[in-house]
């Protein structure tokens, strides 16, 4: 029986730890014997016990001089005995492909990595790389000279909606944002189109998910441009069902973006939506054209793109059967599963 130990040894909640959670429940039913690694207190650490997900090791978080994280590192691999080690981010690649620990734990164990960006120089020593787009892929090939046959295009994927709910002639549409409150995201820009909202007249309601850094800063903006009323900030949001009927249209006004996972789970619960030309983004809704694109860092071209959105109730009905065959034919879970098998079985047939 295949063993495989994923690792992710970040604290922070993102795209990526959602991917290393998806990962360890795919593995457990693909029937793969399988032990998740985490930081202790991570946000990785409490889904999985929100999850009651068993198979899960906690270490100390990874300095480069704690010889007690070196040393747990090989021991809890060392024990596992793992035929692969799955790699989720900057820092599991970092150590579990260190030379003296591949000399500890032993060579013949396979080394995969799923990546979100290209700023690792480490890429060579992996096995098999998991791109989450096609630009991505096209990246590690061309900057990293990375063979191609090393690279598998693996997009981050969501799970199938019983239902969902979403009512198109509602006198006050809903705009959803989803994700962490960092400038990178892009919060600021959405903020300033729903502005320019509301100083054309057009009635609109903004639901924010998600935390960090910069809400204290993006309340007081709200209060600047006087939308604090037509602006509601969730926090973390658990029941994604709940927040996701009550959307009527997503935005995504990221600056920077790989492949947000919450793109695609709006696509699943049948949302247009509303991304900036992230190369990642554009390439999930231009496949049936679920959406539409704006410049990086243009609130004005986003307010012109919401504006057509909430006034024409018919195209939001339209793009929303779009979002939904995008996510079933690109981006349903069970894809993700056959990619997943497919690569451990050939890494064992390597072996």
């Amino acid at each position: 029986m295949v063993r495989i130990l994923n690792v992710m040894l970040g604290k922070k909640r993102g795209g990526l730890e959602n991917v290393f959670i998806q990962h360890a429940c795919i593995f457990e039913d693909l029937g793969f014997v399988s032990k998740a690694l985490c930081v202790h207190k991570s946000a990785s650490e409490d889904e999985f016990k929100r999850r009651g997900f068993s198979q899960v090791e906690t270490i100390c978080s990874p300095k480069l001089y704690n010889p007690i994280f070196w040393v747990l590192l090989v021991w809890k691999i060392k024990r596992f005995h793992p035929d692969i080690i799955w790699l989720h981010g900057n820092r599991a690649i970092f150590c579990c492909s260190a030379k003296w620990v591949r000399l500890l734990v032993g060579k013949q164990i396979k080394l995969v990595g799923t990546t979100h960006n290209d700023r690792n120089r480490l890429f060579y020593r992996l096995d098999k790389i998991l791109s989450i787009t096609k630009y991505l892929k096209k990246r590690l090939i061309e900057y990293w000279k990375i063979d191609e046959r090393k690279i598998i295009l693996c997009p981050n994927v969501a799970y199938p909606i019983s239902r969902s709910f979403s009512n198109y002639h509602k006198e006050v549409p809903c705009i959803g944002f989803l994700g962490r409150l960092e400038s990178v995201k892009g919060c600021d820009l959405l903020i300033r189109a729903c502005s320019l909202l509301k100083k054309h007249r057009i009635s609109f309601h903004l639901l924010i998910g998600g935390d960090g850094s910069q809400r204290l800063l993006y309340e007081e903006l709200c209060h600047q441009y006087d939308i604090q009323d037509c602006v509601t900030f969730l926090g973390w949001v658990q029941d994604k069902g709940a927040f996701f009927n009550q959307v009527d249209i997503m935005s995504f006004p990221s600056r920077s973006e790989a492949l947000p996972l919450s793109l695609i789970e709006s696509c699943a619960y049948r949302k247009p939506v509303v991304v900036t030309s992230c190369p990642g983004m554009v390439e999930v809704v231009s496949q049936l054209g679920c959406g539409e694109v704006v410049a990086l860092d243009d609130s004005f071209g986003l307010f012109n793109k919401l504006r057509l959105l909430i006034q024409n109730a018919d195209y939001r009905h339209l793009l929303s059967e779009r979002s939904h065959k995008t996510f079933m034919d690109f981006y349903h879970i069970d894809i993700q599963k056959r990619v997943l098998h497919k690569t451990v079985l050939e890494l064992m047939d390597e072996k």
